[in-house]
């Protein structure tokens, strides 16, 4: 957990931005101590938000979940300015307060933690099968995200939690080609397990690419030409045209 403050010493600032010279016009005035307090603490505050938001990347990666609690405005603040890729893994929660204890605060997030990762999960399973369903970045069932795995696609792979407890040791070796393709396993539990055991077999992925196949033409010994099917990949965010 980072410990980051923004208790900034201010000092005595009842002349700080006050005018030295006599004032030409009347209705005019130099900044005041008050003023000049709010705009430090305000530099101060705003210091320290990036810090932590920097803190919060950095230990968040790409799979973590961010729990922000504290005064409204403050949360505002930081929940503004977390980068874009974190949306959908941060969840505010008024429940957890500055005045509250460490051991308080660790029970308060991670209960929200919990129920962030389960909503999380959800909307991953669905997503999975949209894309699956669509001919994208995504595999369904046991044979194909099997195959995927095996040739090292995957980027995702969502097993229910049933899956491990019926079948141990070919659970094992799913994982283990997982770790092997650099893919990071998430196991998924209440509603999204529910979701994977009734439409997937207890087991899909969200991929890096999806193979598809192509047909080219090759020469054959007679001169002429004959149909092949080939593999091709494609990646995320790639489009093709057809002329």
């Amino acid at each position: 957990m980072a410990d980051l403050r923004a208790d900034t010493f201010v000092g005595d600032l009842s002349d700080v931005g006050v005018s030295k010279r006599g004032m030409v016009r009347t209705g005019m005035r130099g900044e005041t101590s008050t003023d000049a307090a709010h705009r430090t603490l305000e530099v101060a505050s705003e210091r320290m938000v990036k810090e932590l938001v920097k803190e919060v990347v950095h230990r968040a990666g790409d799979h973590g979940f961010v729990v922000v609690g504290g005064v409204s405005e403050m949360t505002a603040w930081v929940r503004d300015a977390l980068p874009k890729h974190l949306e959908g893994r941060v969840l505010i929660d008024p429940s957890l307060q500055v005045e509250m204890r460490q051991v308080e605060v660790r029970q308060g997030a991670g209960a929200a933690a919990s129920e962030l990762t389960k909503r999380w999960q959800l909307e991953e399973v669905a997503e999975v099968f949209n894309q699956a369903r669509a001919g994208a970045r995504g595999a369904m069932g046991y044979e194909e995200t099997e195959q995927a795995l095996a040739e090292m696609r995957v980027d995702i792979p969502l097993l229910s939690r049933a899956r491990p407890r019926e079948n141990p040791e070919d659970a094992d070796r799913l994982i283990g080609l997982a770790f092997a393709g650099g893919a990071h396993v998430e196991e998924v539990s209440g509603a999204a397990a529910d979701k994977l055991d009734t439409e997937s077999e207890g087991i899909a992925a969200r991929l890096r690419f999806r193979v598809r196949p192509q047909v080219g033409l090759s020469e054959n010994g007679g001169g002429g030409s004959s149909e092949k099917a080939t593999t091709g990949w494609t990646a995320a965010g790639t489009t093709e045209a057809a002329d």
